[in-house]
């Protein structure tokens, strides 16, 4: 019983994701980062990242999320894999988990510019949804 479970509850959760997808609008305006195997302490998790973002441009977001989560056990030590976690959780409309994902991602590398410039920015949309702004967009820069 506890598979049927677990099957169940992936199936309400992805209905979640899907209709906050619908109701939000479209989720290609928030774009999760590629991650280069030189970047990454392991090969396996930049590919996993990887394969989460093309399922993420497919729409498949609750897949792309697994991939996300996948890539940040698998190394601990790149802040991309949290940072992705948080898109596709903004997009999602979960808030709070996008920012414990979003301080994740800074805490691994705090003093690295390009994710001070992508938290800052995902950050600031975090705050105009729990202000009631409108539908989150990407961050301007690298890694797209």
């Amino acid at each position: 019983m506890k598979s049927g479970s677990r099957r169940t509850r992936e199936i309400v959760l992805f209905a979640l994701l899907a209709l906050s997808f619908l109701l939000r609008g479209s989720a290609a305006a928030l774009v999760p980062l590629g991650v280069s195997e030189k970047e990454a302490a392991s090969g396996k998790a930049a590919e996993v990242n990887n394969h989460g973002v093309e399922l993420f441009k497919n729409g498949e977001f609750f897949d792309a999320l697994i991939h996300f989560v996948a890539s940040s056990q698998m190394d601990p030590t790149l802040w991309k894999y949290h940072y992705n976690c948080a898109v596709v959780l903004l997009a999602a409309g979960n808030v709070e988990e996008a920012r414990v994902h979003l301080d994740r991602s800074r805490k691994i590398d705090p003093d690295n510019p390009e994710m001070r410039r992508y938290h800052a920015a995902l950050l600031q949309e975090i705050n105009q949804n729990t202000m009631g702004g409108g539908r989150p967009s990407p961050p301007e820069g690298e890694g797209r």
